[in-house]
């Protein structure tokens, strides 16, 4: 069978597999509607986020000034939490992307080249790890500064260990399989052995691990902002609207509570999802192998 025709089929079974399992697929449903409101963020939300009105100030949700009510600016919650989930999902998405280019390039090098390079290579993600990612993340935005560029930057390299590490794995175990090995006899390039017949099997857990990845950076984003370290007011993010709401919790406490559940309830999406797809690429979970591109 074609490998194409291969792909098409472990797509089909993938997204029916999701859609089998309700966790699996109310994830997805939540990410496609947490996606929407972010893309769709002008069109969806009328009022600006940061237009502030002194009158309305902690208005609890239901009023007329706001369905999820107001902050003690008078702010739209509402408007500021759809905002939100836009630099959120950006930051996650933009930074997980970072980790698992590079996270990616070096695996292959890595597994592939062995020796001395490898050595060296580990010790470098050794040095990462070493640190929290939290940590890292803050010493990075310390030199860098901070704004929605750099703290994409500094999450995106605290994550590369992870990826580095699986992918590296996912190669040492099928660099001497027969159709690695094939390829080498007949002349195949570096280049044309990692891209076309390592990385390909490679990908499953890569974007089960990228999923997974991206509510961990949005928990790490949102720490940031909360600790006054990552994207600067007014423009609104889930982490600096809980900072907001914190000398307000015994008068105003949906300040905080609002942006509060939109984190519990993305972070558990896409770890939901995540879990959905593990059981749907795995192959080792399938009992099958994907066929390398010819």
């Amino acid at each position: 069978m074609p490998a194409a025709n291969v792909r098409r089929d472990n797509l089909r079974r993938a997204f029916r597999t999701i859609w089998s399992r309700r966790s699996a697929a109310a994830g997805l449903a939540v990410v496609f509607l947490a996606v929407f409101l972010a893309v769709l963020a002008p069109i969806v939300s009328t009022v600006d986020p940061t237009q502030q009105n002194l009158f309305t100030r902690l208005r609890p949700p239901g009023s007329a000034d706001g369905w999820l009510g107001t902050d003690n600016f008078g702010r739209d919650l509402l408007s500021r939490i759809i905002y939100g989930a836009r630099t959120s999902l950006t930051v996650g998405v933009a930074a997980v992307a970072i980790a698992a280019a590079t996270g990616t390039i070096m695996g292959l090098l890595g597994g592939t080249l062995g020796g001395l390079f490898d050595q060296a290579l580990m010790r470098i993600i050794d040095i990462l790890m070493a640190f929290p990612l939290i940590l890292l993340a803050i010493s990075i935005v310390a030199v860098l500064g901070g704004g929605i560029v750099n703290l994409t930057i500094a999450v995106g390299v605290s994550s590369i260990p992870p990826f580095a590490r699986l992918i590296r794995g996912e190669v040492l175990k099928n660099r001497n399989r027969e159709y690695v090995e094939a390829a080498r006899a007949i002349g195949a390039s570096i280049g044309r052995v990692m891209f076309h017949h390592l990385l390909p099997n490679s990908l499953s857990p890569l974007i089960v691990l990228s999923t997974l990845r991206v509510s961990t950076v949005i928990l790490t984003e949102a720490s940031l902002s909360f600790l006054g370290l990552g994207v600067a007011a007014p423009r609104p993010t889930w982490g600096n609207m809980i900072a907001d709401g914190t000398k307000f919790l015994q008068t105003a406490p949906w300040i905080s509570f609002v942006p509060g559940v939109a984190i519990v309830l993305t972070v558990l999406s896409f770890n939901l999802l995540g879990d959905g797809l593990r059981d749907a690429l795995d192959p080792r979970l399938r009992g099958e192998l994907t066929l390398p591109k010819q």
